[in-house]
């Protein structure tokens, strides 16, 4: 099959050569045109979206530089942290000696500044053998017959660790402790300290076969005979006196049962003077028993 007209009349095909030759040119016109109607809606179209273009680019700009900002921010934030981690970790590092004396060889000791201020704070400071005292002889704190050992913020005793509290540290070393800092259980663990060190007794030994009360007119003796101590009246027949005396209740579960049970007797006997000290044993037990439950319970 030919791929080409043959055409024999020269008029013919000058037409048909005039013709192409005009659809070209149309054509390219046409082209032209659509290029330009292009050019044209591109003009159109960055003008119309160049001030949201612009905008944008200075969004994009502040948005850099706001997060520079908060970066440098950060990073200074994070370098006064850590500087003044440095410096609490400084701080913990304490000398503790009593009145700030100096010593040829001080007992470095790592405590909580909660511990080191009390320590430290000579305002108000009781050197009764019932309060922390520094024993100069063996370098070290000592409350009635036991030595005090200090472990960042814990306070051993007896082999017991309590937690420093500010109501803790108020009663072993205040003469007059802030009674509003010093909540139900800090009383409960002065009073086992008290308990296991004998520190209110003279010599610190309740066994004495004369002993005698470490009492004095503080404020914090006057603490310690109201909530630790039971009072229990007798009176002589014969001579019509009625005299008083303080016993001081045991922590210890049985000895507290077995007075519970010498005090019953003698109310059902009649001596109705037991009323209270009844009472205050049972409070005693209540509160042995809330200790045992959050014990066991965590």
């Amino acid at each position: 099959m030919p791929s080409f007209v043959e055409i024999y009349d020269p008029k013919k095909r000058n037409e048909i050569i005039e013709q192409h030759i005009q659809m070209r040119k149309k054509q390219k016109n046409k082209d032209q045109e659509e290029h330009e109607e292009l050019e044209k809606l591109e003009e159109n179209r960055v003008e119309i979206f160049k001030p949201i273009l612009d905008s944008n680019k200075k969004l994009q700009e502040e948005i850099i530089d706001e997060k520079n900002k908060i970066v440098e921010t950060l990073n200074t934030f994070k370098n006064l942290k850590m500087s003044g981690e440095r410096s609490l970790s400084e701080e913990k590092q304490l000398t503790i000696e009593p009145n700030k004396q100096a010593v040829s060889s001080p007992k470095t000791i790592t405590v909580s500044n909660l511990i080191a201020t009390y320590l430290q704070d000579d305002k108000d400071k009781s050197n009764a053998g019932y309060s922390l005292r520094y024993d100069k002889n063996n370098k070290s704190y000592t409350i009635g017959n036991k030595t005090v050992k200090f472990e960042n913020n814990n306070i051993k005793i007896n082999n017991v660790d309590y937690e420093a509290t500010e109501g803790l540290m108020e009663l072993l070393t205040k003469k007059s402790p802030n009674l509003v800092l010093i909540s139900d259980y800090e009383k409960k663990s002065y009073q086992q300290i008290l308990l296991c060190s004998d520190a209110c007794y003279q010599g610190f030994d309740k066994n004495a076969p004369n002993k005698r009360l470490n009492s004095d007119p503080s404020d914090k003796w006057k603490f310690i005979r109201e909530h630790y101590f039971t009072k229990s009246t007798s009176s002589v027949a014969e001579k019509s006196v009625t005299g008083s005396s303080i016993d001081f209740l045991p922590s210890n579960v049985n000895s507290l049962i077995d007075m519970l049970r010498l005090s019953i007797g003698s109310y059902k006997a009649g001596n109705k003077n037991e009323y209270n000290k009844i009472h205050r044993i049972l409070d005693e037990l209540k509160w042995i028993l809330w200790i045992h439950n959050l014990i066991f319970k965590n």
